[in-house]
């Protein structure tokens, strides 16, 4: 008897304290396998919960379109580094424990993460409810799970890996495939189209440009471009944010006749000047640095056969999962000093943030990747199509990318706005790089150009910081030049104001295309003979607030601006109106609206043809 026990206790110490779990050694491999099946698999359902709010709710994913094997990637390496110390700590405890199940535990923790992550895409949940039912799940699905053999879970990990092997390769080949096929179904253009070439330049405001007079050279480029076209004093842009106006300038619309939204992207029920100039036989390309409401799903990729948005990256693909939205993440993110590394990690804020961070594009990579694509024949014999191509440099929009040597270029009243003005200047010299190459190229002179602003930046004027809460000039008053040397004057300067919303029906008329199923009326009026001699244009611009946004603005109402010759009229939120003269009060620091006289002459303006 004696014998017999101590033969049974030598049996039981010289198992392996690595241990045994329901016929499952806790190994390298064992593990591998199982964060294989939950980093994958949570990716590719993460992928699916996006897709089917891209394609069927029609809703922002602010994300890459490669998201459908970045995120399983991503997740992957999450799971990896989870389980380096979730593993040592499962054996520790099994050490000490022997009645401590390390595999189910470690089953567990990774099913727990899998589910809080997937959780996570629906903010409206609160933190409470994502940690119960991720509990519930992580207990009920590790039961199932360690019932299965380690090469039954092996067997499913190398399945998903094919499985997002399959899908990376297959979406990118399919995205090129459409591409080529998109330009073979193209119908020949005229002999003599021209080239077009539409620049938007995020959130750069007319006031802080040396083409339109601030006394620091901060766009001396565009002031060189500008003395060989057209240069527009008064454009005036119908929103403060990017997607309204973006949203007008493509389809003509005023921005209120829209219906977007901060979380609505632009629908299909307007045509817009890419798909116009598709069906007159433009190969068609954007190159967008703001993903946040310029990327592919914001409704704006419609016409453009090649949409170049999200970069592929190390750094965008780490950003692929829902962990990247928590408010913590986003802080260390953009985070600039180990100052405000520590300010970050000292509010631990956990909370989710409504758009995650992306690895943003600056001006150099926008340049290189537009005149990559511009120098590569649209066709097989080696001819090229005219093409209309639409380049977003987001540079100067917050946290202002200004590279180092650029954020210490000009004086200004904070540091903000030397950043502000030093991406500004960074971003005039990356368009000098580029018109140079085109003008090498030959191109240049049979291109018309349209280099302009969505809107503009506050910096504490009214007491209002960035854009989209309040419609003042340093929101609306915007940069815009055209140069075309064949029907554009050199030199030329037009005071009167003008809307961004006509630009795409300039463009339309410069190229001859003729009549086209869009609204607005041709800025070359402004630079004909007798221009300005009628009455004063009327330009309008709009701002609604809406109920999921956060900005500190009241819910569900709209802000109106209506600019006619030198006065600005606004209608704010609460139905109170201000009227100001911007010939004499630039930064509209005085409210005339209760002058009589200032009043009748607005309305009176106002009622005159061409009035609103």
């Amino acid at each position: 008897m004696n014998a017999s026990r101590g033969s049974d206790d030598g049996a039981s110490q010289r198992t392996p304290k690595g241990a045994m779990t329901n016929g499952t050694r806790v190994t390298v491999r064992s593990v591998v396998a199982l964060v294989a099946v939950t980093g994958l698999a949570t990716g590719l359902l993460h992928a699916l919960v996006l897709l089917w709010r891209l394609a069927i709710a029609r809703e922002f994913i602010w994300q890459s379109r490669d998201h459908i094997w970045m995120a399983p990637l991503a997740y992957l390496c999450f799971f990896l580094i989870l389980g380096v110390p979730g593993t040592a700590l499962a054996l520790l405890v099994q050490r000490r424990w022997r009645g401590f199940d390390a595999y189910h535990w470690l089953t567990a923790l990774f099913l727990f993460a899998s589910s809080v992550a997937l959780l996570l895409l629906w903010p409206r949940l609160h933190p409470a409810a994502v940690v119960l039912l991720a509990m519930g799940a992580a207990v009920r699905g590790s039961t199932i799970l360690v019932q299965r053999r380690n090469r039954d879970v092996a067997r499913v990990a190398w399945a998903l890996a094919a499985t997002v092997l399959v899908l990376g390769a297959g979406s990118r080949g399919w995205r090129a495939a459409s591409e080529r096929r998109w330009l073979a179904r193209l119908p020949e253009a005229t002999a003599d189209a021209p080239n077009i070439l539409l620049i938007i330049l995020d959130t750069v405001r007319a006031a802080s440009t040396s083409l339109h007079g601030y006394g620091q050279p901060t766009t001396p480029f565009l002031e060189r471009l500008g003395a060989d076209g057209v240069v527009f004093d008064r454009a005036i842009t119908t929103s403060p944010w990017t997607l309204p106006s973006h949203g007008s300038l493509f389809t003509g619309h005023d921005a209120d006749a829209l219906h977007v939204s901060w979380r609505v992207p632009l629908d299909a029920a307007l045509p817009t000047l890419a798909e116009v100039l598709t069906a007159r036989g433009y190969a068609t390309a954007a190159f967008v640095a703001n993903t946040y409401y310029a990327g592919h799903d914001s409704g704006l990729e419609r016409g453009f056969a090649h949409y170049d948005d999200y970069r592929t990256s190390i750094k965008q693909l780490l950003r692929s999962t829902s962990f990247s939205h928590v408010q913590l993440v986003a802080d260390l993110g953009g985070s600039r000093s180990w100052r405000a590394v520590w300010v970050a990690l000292r509010r631990h804020n956990l909370s989710r943030v409504v758009m995650p961070l992306s690895h943003r594009k600056n001006g150099a990579t926008v340049t290189d990747d537009f005149l990559r694509w511009q120098g590569q024949p649209a066709r097989k014999d080696g001819t090229v199509r005219p093409f209309f191509a639409f380049l977003n440099y987001f540079d100067a929009h917050e946290a202002y990318a200004a590279p180092p040597g650029y954020d210490s270029l000009f004086a200004a009243p904070s540091r903000k706005q030397r950043r502000y003005e030093g991406a500004i200047r960074f971003v005039d010299d990356q368009l000098a790089r580029l018109f140079d190459t085109l003008s090498a190229r030959g191109v240049l002179d049979n291109t018309i150009v349209v280099v302009t602003s969505d809107h503009g930046e506050q910096f504490g004027e009214h007491g209002k910081w960035g854009h989209g809460n309040a419609l003042f000039m340093e929101a609306l008053h915007v940069p815009l030049l055209i140069r075309y040397p064949p029907r554009v004057p050199r030199g030329a300067r037009v005071r009167q104001p003008v809307s961004l919303r006509d630009i795409g029906a300039t463009m339309a008329e410069l190229s001859g295309a003729g009549t086209i199923p869009f609204p607005g009326r041709s800025l070359s009026r402004e630079w004909n003979e007798g221009a300005g001699t009628g009455a004063p244009n009327s330009v309008a611009a709009w701002l609604t607030s809406f109920e999921d946004g956060w900005l500190p603005i009241e819910r569900q109402r709209t802000m109106r601006s209506l600019v006619v010759g030198d006065w600005h009229w606004i209608r704010n939120f609460d139905g109170s109106e201000a009227l100001h003269d911007f010939r004499r009060d630039p930064g509209e620091l005085n409210d005339v609206w209760s002058n009589a006289a200032a009043r009748a002459q607005f309305e009176s303006e106002r009622a005159a043809p061409g009035g609103q």
